[in-house]
């Protein structure tokens, strides 16, 4: 099932799949990453991502948007982020999704499906939510680049922040998507850029994975929210179907 970011990041993308053009070894080291973080259970990582704008006014201006991202197993995740979009809080602990905006001081308080992937896609399919890079912690990832790319090659390694990594090139007629992937024994991803050949706004995105740690042991109750004494409330609607 395609899931967010591909979904959101190569919309439109082709579905034809060219034979002899996915390469079994870029294949493979896919399949090896997604087997991997699926069975991860409780660890962390920072995430950079960034996108270039373009606008009438000037050029291309770049945002970005820093994140530290806990998961414990399928049903708890916390992620606090800072950039260019402003500070904010994301909070699931198996029950409950809250979205704090720590400068507006307000939050949102959602029921949640009972494991992150699902309340990830709820809240996309009502709310246009969109976690980013989560399409790396789907079990379907490669089949999901096979349906939007007309070509996937493996390309050989080089180095991004100290690691040594393998290089797979992804392509159709709308996008060309670049995934680093660790080339060591847990075979974690470390770098994706997405280059848009012909989009009028979005012309690059980029996200940086650093500083995994595998082995951390999380209390539940950091996944829980409290909100500020003086925090505010606030409702938002579904989008309309």
């Amino acid at each position: 099932m395609i899931k967010k970011l591909l979904l959101l990041l190569l919309c439109s993308a082709s579905f034809l799949t060219v034979a002899g053009q996915h390469d079994p070894q870029a294949l493979k080291l896919i399949d090896r990453m997604t087997l991997i973080i699926g069975d991860l259970e409780s660890f962390s990582y920072t995430m950079t991502n960034c996108r270039d704008i373009r606008n009438p006014d000037y050029e291309t201006r770049t945002f970005c948007n820093s994140h530290e991202v806990f998961i414990d197993g399928p049903t708890r995740m916390l992620a606090k982020s800072s950039g260019d979009n402003g500070p904010r809080e994301l909070f699931y602990n198996g029950e409950l999704f809250h979205y704090y905006n720590v400068s507006e001081n307000n939050y949102v308080a959602l029921d949640a499906p009972p494991t992150m992937m699902e309340t990830l896609d709820t809240l996309h399919e009502l709310y246009d939510f969109d976690f980013p890079a989560a399409d790396f912690f789907y079990p379907s990832l490669t089949e999901d680049l096979i349906g939007f790319c007309d070509k996937i090659s493996y390309v050989g390694t080089a180095v991004v922040h100290g690691n040594n990594c393998h290089v797979i090139i992804a392509s159709n007629d709308k996008m060309v998507i670049q995934i680093w992937i660790r080339n060591d024994a847990a075979s974690l991803p470390q770098k994706m850029v997405i280059n848009y050949k012909n989009d009028k706004q979005l012309s690059r995105y980029e996200t940086i994975f650093t500083d995994w740690n595998l082995s951390n042991k999380l209390p539940v109750s950091m996944f829980d929210f409290v909100p500020a004494p003086t925090a505010r409330k606030i409702a938002i609607m579904a989008k309309s179907k």
